[in-house]
């Protein structure tokens, strides 16, 4: 069956509930401006447009809203203002509420808000601004819904947040000179599994990620991998296991789960040749 019906906009994302019994989706009101991307690879240059905004334009509006998976009507999702930019949109473990993760139109402030049950506007429990830029970071909830785990770049670095769902003082988890990120070759947010908090950090060296887990107080930090390159971890729903893909300089992306390799990508060929060994000057 046809749950929605959006006319003269698109859906432009959507979230199921962990009860399967409603989700979210985000409607943007229009492609805005388009401009032509070349493409250098052929024998001719060739172009296709993209949706791409330049500077000072103003964002496309999008909105938000709530359904049941069976249908009925719509409940839209007051933010603030339909300008701002969606980040994360994350139900609740129970699917009784929403958290909401957002930059303000110009990227000076970023803002986290839930929407509760039997509400339709944000209640916003975290606030961030910054007359440069403010970074939209990641969000997730606790095991219980009742925390949020956050990354901000309030003392300068990207680092992990706790506050209450009703709100309150934040309280800083990790400190350093390094950053937590998500990452186009590091995509899994940090995530709160069980008693411990998981993420991937550049901690010691800026050229490689390394898998970390921490208490939910940002005491007895622990280090779980070893060696160098990228080790880009995930861990599973209830906390027992760690899937890792790890890559180095002379090894592609292969995964591992509890320290036990799982596949092997790279071919005869590719091991057999006589790779030139990196060395780092700096």
């Amino acid at each position: 069956w046809q749950a929605t019906d959006v006319q003269s906009a698109m859906i432009s994302g959507y979230q199921w509930s962990p009860d399967g019994k409603s989700f979210s989706y985000t409607v943007r009101k229009g492609l805005g401006r388009e401009l032509p991307l070349p493409n250098y690879s052929g024998r001719t240059v060739t172009t296709r447009n993209i949706p791409r905004s330049v500077a000072g334009e103003d964002p496309v509006e999008t909105s938000l809203f709530t359904i049941p998976f069976d249908g009925g009507k719509p409940r839209a999702v007051d933010r603030g203002g339909d300008k701002a930019l969606i980040a994360d949109v994350i139900w609740s473990p129970d699917s009784k509420r929403l958290l909401v993760s957002q930059a303000e139109p110009g990227w000076k402030k970023r803002r986290i808000g839930i929407l509760d049950p039997g509400t339709a506007k944000l209640r916003f429990i975290f606030e961030e601004t910054d007359t440069r830029w403010v970074e939209t970071g990641s969000t997730d909830w606790s095991p219980d819904g009742n925390s949020i785990l956050f990354t901000s770049e309030k003392d300068g670095w990207a680092h992990l947040y706790r506050v209450g769902a009703a709100g309150g003082e934040p309280v800083q988890l990790t400190r350093g000179a390094f950053e937590i990120r998500t990452e186009r070759f590091a995509p899994h947010p940090p995530r709160w599994a069980g008693d411990w908090i998981y993420y991937t950090s550049n901690e010691g060296n800026t050229a490689q990620r390394n898998f970390y887990r921490v208490s939910p107080d940002g005491s007895r930090k622990e280090k779980l991998s070893s060696g160098s390159g990228l080790h880009i971890g995930l861990v599973s729903e209830d906390g027992h296991h760690v899937a890792m893909l790890r890559a180095d300089e002379g090894n592609p992306f292969d995964i591992w789960a509890d320290d036990q390799r799982v596949t092997k990508s790279p071919g005869t060929a590719f091991t057999s040749h006589p790779w030139p060994q990196v060395r780092y000057v700096n």
